[in-house]
């Protein structure tokens, strides 16, 4: 059975989803493609930039000059960003929806804002819809929670995805035969949709497991915020949490949008490394919006404890969490990490989950 499959940026998640129909004659676009070497000369940045583009497939002609030139406009501001890579999703499939073979495919797989137009040009091919970008109207709503409970975070209120692309997105997932998710939040709202939970399926990115190296240091709890310390991920939480625990201690990656400014300066709180993850007592993700973070993951499958809602925990199942936050993330929060303080660590969290469910 012939498939047809855009993948519109290098995506490790991209990869994994579209290898599931490895069985079928996979026909692959990737119009970002360009071949597998760089000057010697060249600076490591174009080097990285090219290493990432070698792929199997057919490309675009002009393609990766439209890519870095959109890099030059956006210099690195996430705004800017993705409205280019929004921006880029369409230029991807116009090229993408006059390929031939569409007409003879079984299977057409293509991304978020990338879809519409190749589900249209198929024929009577199943339309499998790879939901990578997160569902907009669902975390605008959410964005808007957080901004009013917090207004001192600017960043709540930064960005928000145009209406055009909700309306892309949302007439997509109506469009799919078939939708593709990367984790059980949008599994859920999709079904409060209306999708029926068949003609859904969760794949997650592939991580290696690690070998924890924790000491657990006298009367200290050391937790771990996965991605950036941005609002949106709980930081506003995490820092009411430290009010009258001085036991705690909180490692974090700062960044643009790191909020609330008090944060980095508390004398309890310190900066992430590549060897934060293996050290720490437990991985705590209060997102408050859909977000997906490896060391989420990697602490699963490691035996690291883990305090994550819905939205932060990703694929991870609820019976692989040691704790999962209820809706009132403040509160579930404060309970979470004074169970994980008053256990054994040696029970990777098992009691704690026990005490909680009862």
């Amino acid at each position: 059975m012939r498939a047809v499959a855009l993948c519109v940026e290098p995506s490790p998640w991209l990869d994994r989803a579209i290898q599931n129909y490895s069985h079928s004659d996979l026909h692959t676009l990737v119009p970002w493609r360009v071949p597998g070497w760089a000057p010697r000369f060249a600076p490591p940045s174009l080097k990285r930039f090219v290493s990432l583009r070698a792929a199997q497939g057919r490309g675009a002609l002009g393609y990766p000059a439209l890519e870095l030139a959109t890099r030059l406009y956006s210099r690195g501001r996430r705004d800017k960003m993705f409205q280019c890579q929004f921006a880029l999703r369409q230029a991807s499939s116009i090229w993408a929806s006059r390929t031939p073979e569409l007409r003879l495919a079984h299977h057409v797989l293509a991304p978020s804002l990338s879809a519409r137009r190749l589900f249209a040009a198929r024929s009577k091919a199943e339309a499998i819809l790879l939901l990578d970008l997160p569902l907009f109207r669902t975390m605008h709503e959410d964005l808007d929670r957080a901004a009013a409970a917090h207004p001192d975070c600017k960043f709540l209120r930064r960005y928000r995805a145009p209406s055009w692309a909700i309306v892309e997105q949302e007439c997509e997932i109506a469009m799919a035969d078939h939708i593709v998710v990367r984790g059980r939040f949008a599994r859920q709202e999709l079904i409060k949709l209306g999708v029926s939970p068949d003609r859904i399926t969760i794949v997650e990115t592939a991580y290696q497991p690690i070998t924890p190296n924790r000491l657990r240091a006298h009367g200290l709890l050391r937790v771990m915020l996965p991605g950036l310390a941005a609002a949106r991920h709980g930081t506003a939480q995490l820092l009411a949490s430290l009010e009258t625990r001085p036991w705690l201690r909180i490692a974090l990656r700062p960044g643009e949008g790191a909020e609330p400014e008090s944060l980095m300066g508390h004398p309890q709180v310190s900066r992430a490394n590549a060897t934060t993850l293996s050290e720490v007592d437990a991985v705590v993700a209060p997102s408050l919006c859909e977000a997906y973070f490896p060391e989420v993951r990697i602490a699963a499958a490691s035996g690291i404890p883990v305090v994550a809602t819905m939205r932060g925990a990703g694929a991870v199942s609820h019976e692989e969490l040691t704790i999962e936050l209820p809706s009132a993330i403040e509160r579930g929060l404060a309970c979470a990490l004074d169970a994980l303080h008053d256990s054994d660590p040696s029970d990777h969290g098992q009691s704690v989950s026990g005490q909680l469910s009862h």
